[in-house]
């Protein structure tokens, strides 16, 4: 029998997983050069590399991977709602793209449009998780529905030029862990 907490890190794992195959393929962004300079760059494109929890700072970054773009699979929370005998998992995904302009006839123009790049990806990702019935052996809460919209720390929107980031929240449902201790109680 699993345990509450292998319940959610198995959980959290499979919502990765889940974003990997249904969500990542979906996505192309620019990567960002090592040394951050735009003037003559290779135009690289990937798709978001995901990572659980949090993306790693560039230290511990692992080898041919970046930080943008990526989708990091967050815990946000829980809910045992014993009456229903459900548990709510909230889920966060915080996509971070690297969108300093565009390029006109090979070269580099900057703007700060980088915004509809980033909304058409959280659209792509809200689309995918209101048509899971499912993500992680969890049902999808669609009765609470999915928020979405830009990062914001302490109910502002952070300027982080040349990056963007944006967030989809929702909940999942599923059984709560049994409590044995208090079954002769009852």
């Amino acid at each position: 029998m699993m345990v509450a907490a292998q319940m959610l890190t198995a959980t959290l794992d499979g919502v990765a997983a889940w974003v990997e195959d249904h969500i990542a393929p979906d996505l192309e962004y620019l990567v960002p050069p090592a040394d951050g300079a735009v003037e003559g760059i290779e135009v690289e494109r990937a798709h978001p590399y995901v990572f659980k929890s949090l993306v790693p700072p560039a230290e511990r970054m692992p080898e041919g991977k970046s930080h943008a773009p990526s989708i990091a699979v967050q815990f946000s929370g829980g809910n045992d709602v014993l009456t229903k005998n459900s548990r709510e998992i909230a889920i966060r995904l915080v996509l971070t793209i690297w969108a300093p302009g565009h390029f006109e006839e090979g070269q580099f123009v900057r703007d700060n449009e980088g915004w509809r790049s980033l909304l058409n990806g959280l659209g792509v990702m809200v689309s995918a998780v209101e048509s899971a019935e499912t993500i992680a052996g969890s049902t999808v809460d669609l009765e609470t529905g999915v928020k979405f919209g830009f990062y914001e720390i302490e109910k502002e929107i952070p300027d982080l030029y040349p990056y963007w980031m944006g967030t989809v929240d929702f909940k999942l449902l599923r059984a709560p862990h049994s409590n044995k201790r208090f079954r002769n109680m009852l």
